[in-house]
């Protein structure tokens, strides 16, 4: 299901500073039907949507509703704090590229077994139109043997969209634990007093 968000128009006198202090981001938002509009959003619900990695959100204005992409979350370099964010509207049938979260699901055979899970990959490029691009990909892992990989080609899709990715690229592997290396005792030395040494060269 799409997120919604509830925005507001912006007042052009108030500073972003005292907006930020309420509780509100200041936003904007553009597109070919869209009246290009300074917004503001509740930063609890902004910041929900951008920790569950959500890119297609609704966004409900003066009544009226707004499919969107979020472009462009701005952030304090120092202390990752939400500044703005930038949302580009478009309606369900154009086609649009867009960035779509990637999930893992289920756990591994091989985790089972005692490998470990390696996803670096977060989230793909898909390419569609607006109303066939999902919010997710779900990718189930459940099968998945030791020393093993699930790549782009692997997941179940929509074929009215398409992931710009190479179907090649892999999305997660389980690799084989890693062993503990032992360290190798050392020889044991026998130590001969030099007095032995001495008499057994004489007796020689």
């Amino acid at each position: 299901m799409t997120l919604q968000l509830q925005a507001h128009k912006r007042d052009p006198g108030q500073s972003n500073k005292k907006l930020r202090k309420s509780g509100l981001i200041p936003c904007s938002i553009y597109g070919k039907n869209v009246e290009s509009a300074s917004l503001q959003i509740s930063q609890h619900i902004l910041q929900r949507c951008l920790k569950e990695g959500s890119r297609k959100v609704n966004i409900e204005l003066d009544g009226k509703s707004f499919l969107a992409s979020i472009e462009e979350a701005q952030r304090e370099p120092a202390s990752s704090k939400l500044l703005h964010v930038s949302f580009h509207a478009f309606n369900k049938n154009d086609e649009i590229t867009m960035q779509v979260p990637l999930r893992i699901e289920g756990k591994a055979k091989g985790v089972i077994e005692g490998g470990a899970l390696h996803h670096p990959i977060q989230s793909l490029t898909v390419h569609g139109k607006a109303c066939d691009i999902p919010e997710e990909l779900v990718l189930n892992v459940e099968q998945l043997e030791l020393g093993s990989s699930l790549h782009v080609s692997d997941l179940k899709i929509n074929g009215n969209i398409e992931i710009k990715e190479s179907p090649e690229i892999t999305l997660v592997a389980c690799n084989f634990p890693k062993l503990q290396k032992i360290e190798e005792e050392a020889p044991e030395t026998i130590e001969v007093a030099v007095d032995e040494i001495d008499d057994q060269e004489s007796a020689a």
